[in-house]
């Protein structure tokens, strides 16, 4: 019986490899017999609409100081906390508390970037606090939106916050994070 299980398998793998044979054989022949062309037109035109590419639509400048100002003094505090939720994950607010994956954030606006205690910032930060850059309400405005597109190289992995209210609302919760919150211009 042992003999007979082992043709088995023989003739499995014969019958694999003589069907591999035919295939390769059949589009070899029909290579032969059937030859695609590339038509110069084509046969049946199909009609298409132009739309308007997203590309040429006009995007609306960002904000300006001003405005950005604006929206920060009529921002909700209490909006403010609730977005900071999103953000205690990495960060911690309060005077004193040790820094999380992200520094803490306490006395934050204003602040010269990479300047929180002996936090390990990443090259985009440690760059950028040569310049003399400050993290004033523009900036943090900016780089809430979307953190990756405004500081290349952060090592912030989070997404950002797309509601210019919801920024203006955390940055005024930011602002009152201090012992004498930032004024507002």
């Amino acid at each position: 019986m042992s003999s007979n299980s082992s043709l088995e398998g023989n003739k499995i793998a014969a019958a694999v490899l003589v069907a591999g044979i035919v295939a390769m054989l059949s589009g070899f022949i029909a290579d032969q017999f059937f030859h695609a062309e590339t038509l110069e037109t084509d046969a049946y035109p199909i009609a298409v609409v132009e739309t308007a590419a997203a590309s040429t639509i006009a995007e609306e400048p960002p904000l300006t100081r001003d405005e950005i100002l604006v929206l920060i003094s009529s921002a909700s505090l209490d909006q403010g906390a609730k977005v900071a939720k999103k953000c205690v994950s990495c960060h911690t607010f309060g005077q004193g508390e040790p820094d999380k994956i992200g520094p803490n954030l306490w006395n934050s606006i204003n602040r010269p970037i990479a300047s929180e205690g002996d936090f390990e910032y990443s090259k985009a930060f440690q760059a950028l606090a040569a310049t003399g850059f400050v993290w004033d309400y523009e900036q943090l405005f900016h780089y809430l939106e979307k953190p990756a597109r405004h500081i290349k190289g952060t090592k912030m992995s989070f997404a950002g916050l797309k509601k210019e209210s919801d920024r203006a609302a955390i940055i005024e919760y930011l602002r009152q994070q201090a012992s004498t919150p930032a004024p507002l211009e």
